[in-house]
This record gives structure tokens, C-alpha cells and sequence, in this order.
């Protein structure tokens, strides 16, 4: 049963992980274009709305999701029963959050230009919230190949739309009218992808106990992701209020890279989630054994990254983003550890949720907030967009370590700092190659970047080698 269940994780995660970087790119493409067409001051503004709407999205959803994916993943024969339910809820929280965001932006003293994308991207959520429900689906049926074709198709849409947009004088609005078209394409797209590969499924006339239910298991796990949404733009929020639109733009260009990271780190992982929930109903001790396994494949892939990040941080501002962010090259190689962090702490949603242990979840990533914010508060009037980078390292590092605290009981969790050691030493190694040719030509960068990835690929299986003799 458990070699079964790896078997089919590493088939669906080799599967997302082929199909997810072409939406990836269209993303990281996405807001190039709009960073480039909206400029500094824009772009810290379209920034803004993003955090401010991604929170009521955040409600929206409460965590109900991942318990759907769960509930499903170990019933799948009353799917109907288990979705109805799911978006009796949703339904009434997306309209709720939707309004909420009118309102909220009708108080605020911002243009009317800002406002009306504001509205824009209300509306944008509830078309999002309940089209991923029956993503959810999907999901729990392990159909990994229905769920990343939607999830590029979505980005395919959004990035040939806002190509149009910066082609016209719509400026804000139009931007988030493209996302509002993507999202209403993805929801048709899922809805009509359950009903051609599961049908309706059974269900019952009165959800309305049931969803109470499910709406109180899933609130523990919902406050931590609004929380965890509120850590994401909690340095946003706080350098407005410190600093000026120009330092927001500064740090959000480098920052939607991380995203992409932690957006490609969810994707790469989500397989995970139902074989999670599957081996914490058989023994704990498999469920611990499997995250480690995964654990020392995220280090493996993260590092590499980081490192690059870290060292080229100037060359990839200026290439993505233009010259005019630049300086926000700092706010990148402060960034470029957390890339590791975000890698291997991205799984701890799945795996309190197998072992329903929302609340230790929920403290994680209140400490995370507790000490981004207050490192923010302190180091953005002395640093700008580097101090916010500094408080934003500074709550990966807390979300990580406390999760490991959290996991303690379930097996011996600090053996996850012992798997990194291995990948660290390789990237030693990587990081002196890839200094030695940072500031040559293109064509010796290329052949150094590879002869770099090469070589920790060959001292990470030497080492591991060495390992296993011992």
C-alpha cells in the first residue's frame, strides 16, 4: 500500500513538475509586462491591490478546500455529496468577501482609477473562489494532468490579455479586467472538466448542518491562511505606511519572484496532499517517513536556486524588470534564502491538515507574522524595501523552525536540518563557480551556470553515495 502510494506521488509530482513551469514563466511574464507598463509608482499600486483583495480571497476559501481535498481523498464515492457541501459555503463567502472589498475601497482615500480596480478585482475573486471548488475535485482524485492544464491555460489567457492591455490606455482597470476574464474561462473550464470526468455525484437536500460542520473544522485552517496571505503583504501594507509607493514597487518586482517560487513550490508539492491524508489513517510513522523523503527532494531543488538568485540578483533584476529596478537588486539577495525555506516549509499546510492539527498549523504562522511584523516595523524606517526584506526572511526562518517543533511528536522532526547538510555543501561548491564568471560575457555566464548545476547535481549524489557506504 505505501509503495503504491509513493509510486503514484512521484509519478504526479515528475507530471506538475513538467506541466507547471510553462505557467510559471506566463506568470513571472505576466507582471514584467504590467511592472513595465505601469511603471514603479503603478506597479506598487497594482501590488497593493493584489494584497488587499488576495485576503478577502483568503476568507473566501477558509481553509475549505484543503478539507474538501482531504474529505474526498478518503470517500470518493459520495464526491457530490462531500462538494456540495463545500460550496454551499463558498458560494455565500465568495459574494461576502466580494462585497466587503466594495465597501472597504469606498472608505479608503485613494483615485477613482485605483477604486474601480479595486471593484474589478472583487469580482475577479468570487469567479476564482468558485471555480478552484471544483478544482478541488481534481484534485483529490489525483487527475494532476486535468488540474495543470486549467492552471495553464489560466495564465495563457491572463498574459495575452494584459500583452493587449499594455497596448491601450486602460492602465489599472484593464489589468484586472484581464485577470476577471481569466478567472470566469478557469471556472468553466473546471466546472466542465468534474462533469465530463466524474458526473454530478450524489447529494442530499439539506447541507446546511453538514456545511456548519465543515465551516467550523476548517476555520483553524483558514485563520492560519489569511494569516499566512497577511505575512505575504504585511511588508507591502507596512512600507505604504513607512515609505512611499516607490519603495513598494521596489520591493514587489524582486518579491513576485518569490511568489513564483512559493506558487511553483504548492504546485510541485499538491500531490503530496492526498497521499498524506491516505497514510496518516494507516500509521504516522509513514506519513513522517514520506514528508522526509520529500523534504530532502525540495532541499535538493531549492538550493541551486537560491544560490543563483543570490549571486545574480542584479543581471535578473535588469533583465526582467528594466533598469529602473536595479537597486531592487538587494531586496533580491536578501530574498534568496528564504527560497529554501519557502521549498521545504510549503508542505506543512498538507501534512497538519492529514494529521488534523490545524491549530498547531495556526500558531506557526501567527509566530511568522508576529516576528515579520515587528522586524518590519523596526527596520523599514532604516532601511526601506531591504529592511522589509529582512523582516520578511526573518518570518521564514520562524515558520520553519516552529514547524518542526509542532512535528515533533510525530517522529524525530529536527532529522529535516540533517538533510540539508548534504545539499548545502554542493552548494558551496556551486556558489565559488558561479562567482568566478558573474561578471564575464553571456555565452562564459551560460557555460558557467551550467558547468555550476552540473557539478552540485555530481557532489549531491557523491555525497549521498557516501552516505549510504557509511
Amino acid at each position: 500500500m505505501r509503495n503504491e502510494i509513493t509510486g503514484r506521488v512521484l509519478k504526479n509530482s515528475i507530471f506538475r513538475g513538467l506541466g507547471y513551469p510553462l505557467g510559471a514563466v506566463l506568470l513571472s511574464l505576466t507582471y514584467i509586462l504590467i511592472a513595465r507598463y505601469l511603471g514603479t509608482d503603478g506597479f506598487g499600486h497594482f501590488s497593493l491591490i493584489m494584497a488587499f483583495t488576495g485576503l478577502f480571497q483568503i476568507l473566501s476559501d477558509m481553509g475549505i478546500r484543503n478539507i474538501l481535498i482531504r474529505n474526498i481523498s478518503t470517500d470518493r464515492p459520495n464526491f457530490g455529496i462531500h462538494l456540495q457541501i463545500a460550496r454551499f459555503i463558498l458560494r455565500r463567502l465568495s459574494i461576502l468577501s466580494a462585497a466587503m472589498i466594495v465597501i472597504g475601497s469606498s472608505c479608503l482615500n485613494i483615485d477613482d482609477e485605483i477604486r474601480q480596480a479595486v471593484y474589478i478585482a472583487g469580482i475577479g475573486v468570487i469567479f476564482m473562489i468558485n471555480g478552484l471548488s471544483y478544482g478541488s475535485v481534481i484534485r483529490a482524485f489525483e487527475d494532476m494532468g486535468w488540474d495543470i492544464f486549467g492552471f495553464n491555460l489560466h495564465k495563457i489567457i491572463v498574459v495575452a490579455l494584459v500583452w493587449a492591455v499594455t497596448k491601450t490606455e486602460l492602465g489599472i482597470r484593464g489589468i484586472f479586467l484581464a485577470f476577471l476574464c481569466a478567472n470566469a474561462v478557469l471556472w468553466l473550464y473546471l466546472w466542465g472538466a468534474v462533469r465530463l470526468r466524474y458526473g454530478h455525484g450524489a447529494s442530499v437536500q439539506d447541507v446546511r448542518k453538514p456545511a456548519y460542520m465543515l465551516l467550523k473544522e476548517a476555520i483553524p485552517l483558514g485563520a492560519a491562511e489569511i494569516l499566512k496571505r497577511l505575512m505575504r503583504d504585511i511588508d507591502k501594507f507596512l512600507l505604504t505606511a513607512l515609505g512611499s509607493p516607490s519603495a513598494v514597487g521596489l520591493f514587489s518586482a524582486p518579491y513576485k519572484l518569490l511568489e513564483a517560487v512559493t506558487q511553483f513550490t504548492v504546485n510541485l508539492t499538491l500531490s503530496l496532499f492526498p497521499a498524506y491524508v491516505r497514510l496518516a489513517k494507516i500509521s504516522s510513522a509513514g506519513l513522517f517517513e514520506l514528508w522526509l523523503q520529500s523534504l530532502e527532494f525540495l532541499y535538493i531543488a531549492a538550493v541551486p536556486l537560491a544560490v543563483a538568485i543570490f549571486i545574480f540578483s542584479e543581471q535578473i533584476m535588469e533583465l526582467l524588470f528594466g533598469s529602473s529596478f536595479r537597486e531592487a537588486s538587494s531586496v533580491l539577495k536578501i530574498l534568496a534564502p528564504a527560497v529554501i525555506l519557502i521549498f521545504s516549509s510549503g508542505v506543512y499546510s498538507y501534512i497538519f491538515v492529514a494529521l488534523e492539527q490545524q491549530r498547531r498549523y495556526l500558531f506557526c504562522i501567527a509566530l511568522s507574522l508576529g516576528i515579520n511584523t515587528a522586524a518590519d516595523i523596526v527596520l523599514i524606517p532604516l532601511y526601506s524595501c531591504d529592511g522589509a526584506a529582512i523582516g520578511t526572511l526573518a518570518g521564514e526562518i520562524t515558520l520553519f523552525f516552529s514547524g518542526l517543533v509542532m512535528l515533533r511528536n510525530s517522529g524525530n522532526s529536527f532529522q529535516a536540518l540533517v538533510l540539508l547538510i548534504r545539499p548545502l555543501l554542493a552548494g558551496a561548491v556551486t556558489a565559488f563557480i558561479f562567482l568566478r564568471i558573474r561578471d564575464e560575457t553571456l555565452p562564459i555566464m551560460i557555460a558557467g551556470l551550467c558547468s555550476g548545476f552540473a557539478a552540485y547535481a555530481g557532489l549531491v549524489f557523491a555525497l549521498k553515495k557516501v552516505r549510504s557506504e557509511k
